[in-house]
């Protein structure tokens, strides 16, 4: 069984991206944290920041997630 430990994913995820703002992957886990805490907009933000800077797994989610 996975925790659900989504503020404090975010809260790691956010200083990763203050500390080094490139890390692609960080933005996208930032924001499927932010989205399955109820933030969706917040959360598709970071996905598609994260899919302008290069992460393949944000690219796919965004395909495979258009409405």
């Amino acid at each position: 069984m996975k925790l659900k430990r989504y503020e404090k994913a975010i809260e790691d995820f956010t200083t990763v991206i203050n500390l080094n703002p490139n890390v692609a992957d960080a933005y996208f886990h930032r924001g499927r944290s932010l989205r399955k805490s109820g933030s969706k907009k917040k959360g598709l933000l970071d996905i598609k920041t994260a899919g302008k800077l290069g992460s393949g797994n944000a690219k796919r989610w965004l395909k495979l997630n258009k409405k």
